[in-house]
């Protein structure tokens, strides 16, 4: 099965789904269906295969910590070879790539040397799912990769340490080493379209522009109807807005050069409305 998936900034990158993928999650998650609800990765979680083989670029503009400038990340066979842009958020990822690379370090796992292997595809499912009010206050993007269609891309060497302690002890051992290396770092978009093609040829668009398709399928409205009105109750609560895509003005001078700066003036009006001050905590 090939996935691809693109995105009105700049995202435009295809992989492969192995059908041993499923097993290896299983093996890797134990209880991955109870306990990874909600977290849907079209991809090995925590994990690079060697049957992995993504290639394209993924772009994006904010994670779970933040925004920072327009970053582009270029793959070949799973695997960065080249981050442009993202400020000093991009320079210190490429730093620590090259780093990583440059050291020899090979994680256990991954096919081979280097740190920035794309091992997470998690798409979020919950159609009400908004933006934190205080999200651009305190770095805290994290719970909006919840949004249906929102995807959370993960690049790392990241593993279930919890129930492969052999990786721990490895990791424990090579600490002097990979100190600078490793970790899992996001890029989420906001507006992805994502085709899955089978073996027969077959494609179904599991994501359209930001929408999660499945929410439109006959027996999940049919199901949201116990609870209301479908088109209401399956309709999502928040559209993220980006000048030059899905509102007027230039992507890149309004919006990518600097995201903060659109959006807090946003994020300062939704307070306003809301009454709401940082005292009140969360």
């Amino acid at each position: 099965r090939k996935i691809h998936a693109t995105d009105p900034e700049g995202t435009d990158i295809t992989w492969s789904w192995d059908p041993k993928f499923e097993g290896m999650l299983h093996e890797h998650w134990p209880g991955y269906r109870i306990l990874k609800q909600g977290h849907i990765s079209p991809m090995p979680l925590f994990m690079s295969p060697v049957e992995a083989d993504a290639n394209g670029k993924i772009a994006g503009t904010i994670n779970h910590a933040g925004t920072f400038p327009h970053l582009v990340l270029t793959f070949q066979k799973n695997g960065v070879v080249n981050v442009q842009g993202g400020g000093e958020f991009g320079r210190r990822w490429k730093e620590v790539l090259d780093d990583c690379k440059a050291k020899g370090i090979r994680y256990p796992g991954f096919p081979d040397v280097g740190c920035g292997w794309f091992e997470e595809a998690a798409i979020g499912t919950d159609p009400w799912r908004t933006r934190d009010l205080a999200a651009d206050m305190r770095n805290r993007y994290v719970w909006e990769r919840g949004r249906s269609a929102v995807i959370h891309w993960g690049i790392g060497v990241s593993r279930n340490f919890d129930y492969h302690p052999d990786l721990r002890n490895w990791y424990q051992m090579n600490a002097s080493t990979t100190l600078r290396g490793g970790g899992h770092n996001h890029i989420h978009t906001y507006l992805t379209t994502m085709d899955m093609t089978d073996a027969a040829g077959k494609v179904t668009r599991v994501l359209d522009k930001g929408r999660l398709t499945f929410l439109d399928d006959p027996e999940v409205r049919k199901l949201a109807e116990k609870y209301g009105n479908p088109d209401e109750f399956l309709k999502e609560k928040w559209i993220p807005q980006y000048p030059g895509i899905n509102m007027p003005g230039d992507y890149m001078k309004d919006y990518a050069a600097d995201p903060y700066k659109f959006i807090h003036p946003y994020q300062e009006k939704l307070r306003q409305q809301a009454g709401w001050t940082p005292e009140m905590g969360d």
